[in-house]
């Protein structure tokens, strides 16, 4: 029996991988709601370069302080640990958000920077649902600096010309200019 669950283990955690990476393929595609810009502009180098880290975070096993203390020591740009477990559905992503920020500022690292996508909540960007499609709850952690140098590069550039008044707040996106 130990072994059926371990195999049933690993398949999930194959099917979650497969949906991740089918997620991701559509986070680098070009959308004309960004200005024809991908989703996410900053995925792709860190996948080609392999710089982008990717784990399975399950609390029985590691804690999410152990997976972020061993990011930090690595050479990743980015980490994005899974959720398999069900337990996250209790909290919401603004409640993980903020317990991880507090617990990084404490622990001394203030330099990372978490960001987390909750498929089961309504969260729009350039009026599209840009979570939804995740295949579960993500954690990801970046350098703070890199996070700031991407925000501003994207301030330059129509990315956020579809953003309505409502989530350029919530991201902190630059204020709508209107064009003379």
């Amino acid at each position: 029996m130990v072994i059926k669950r371990l195999w049933d283990s690993c398949i999930e955690s194959q099917e979650i991988l497969d949906k991740l990476d089918k997620y991701l393929d559509w986070l680098e595609t070009p959308n004309e709601n960004f200005g024809g810009r991908p989703v996410c502009p900053f995925l792709a180098p860190d996948r080609r370069s392999g710089k982008l880290k990717i784990e399975i975070y399950d609390p029985k096993v590691k804690t999410i302080w152990e997976h972020i203390l061993v990011y930090d020591r690595e050479d990743y740009n980015t980490a994005l640990f899974l959720h398999i477990d069900d337990s996250i559905k209790k909290v919401t992503r603004a409640q993980w958000q903020t317990y991880l920020r507090e617990g990084m500022i404490k622990i001394g690292l203030n330099h990372l920077k978490p960001i987390c996508f909750s498929p089961w909540e309504n969260w729009t960007a350039a009026t599209i649902k840009t979570r939804e499609m995740a295949p579960c709850f993500l954690t990801s952690i970046a350098k703070t600096s890199q996070l700031s140098m991407g925000a501003k590069s994207l301030t330059k550039t129509n990315y956020y010309d579809k953003f309505t008044d409502k989530e350029r707040k919530k991201m902190k996106a630059p204020k709508k200019v209107e064009k003379k």
